[in-house]
C-alpha cells in the first residue's frame, strides 16, 4: 500500500501574507465571516456568545482561530482576483475593527468612570439626606 501524499490547503510556496494574524477576523470574528462567506464559522461564533460561560470560551477560541487561519481561510474562498485585491479587502477589515474595538473600549471606560462619580454622587447626597433627617 503507498502511502497518499497529503497536500497542504496553502501551498509552502504561498505569498507571507497568508500566514499573517488576521486583525479583522480576530475582533469581528462572526461579522468577519458572514463577510467572506463563511458561514458555518459565523454561526458557531455567533451562536457560542448566547451560551453561558463556556461561550464565552468558545467564542474567544473560535476568534483566536480566525485571527490565525483568517486570512488562509478568505483567500480559499476564491472571492477575490487576486492576492493584492485581498489584501486591500482585508486591511479595511482590519482598519474598521481596530476603529470599533477602540470606540467600544472609550465608551467602557466612560461607562466605568461615569459609574464610579454617579456611584459616588448617589453616596455623598444620600448620607447628606440623612444628616438633614436627623436636624
Amino acid at each position: 500500500m503507498q502511502a497518499q501524499e497529503v497536500t497542504p490547503m496553502v501551498d509552502q510556496n504561498a505569498d507571507p501574507f497568508l500566514k499573517k494574524w488576521n486583525w479583522g477576523a480576530f475582533l469581528l470574528s462572526w461579522i468577519w465571516s458572514f463577510g467572506h462567506g463563511l458561514t458555518m464559522w459565523g454561526i458557531l461564533a455567533l451562536a457560542a456568545a448566547f451560551v453561558p460561560i463556556v461561550g464565552g470560551l468558545v467564542s474567544f477560541g473560535i476568534a483566536i482561530y480566525l485571527g490565525l487561519k483568517g486570512n488562509e481561510l478568505a483567500w480559499q474562498t476564491g472571492r477575490f482576483a487576486s492576492l493584492d485585491a485581498m489584501k486591500q479587502t482585508e486591511q479595511k477589515w482590519t482598519k474598521w475593527a481596530i476603529i470599533l474595538f477602540v470606540a467600544v473600549m472609550v465608551l467602557v471606560v466612560l461607562g466605568v468612570v461615569a459609574a464610579l462619580v454617579l456611584g459616588g454622587l448617589s453616596a455623598t447626597s444620600s448620607s447628606s439626606v440623612q444628616y438633614f433627617m436627623f436636624l
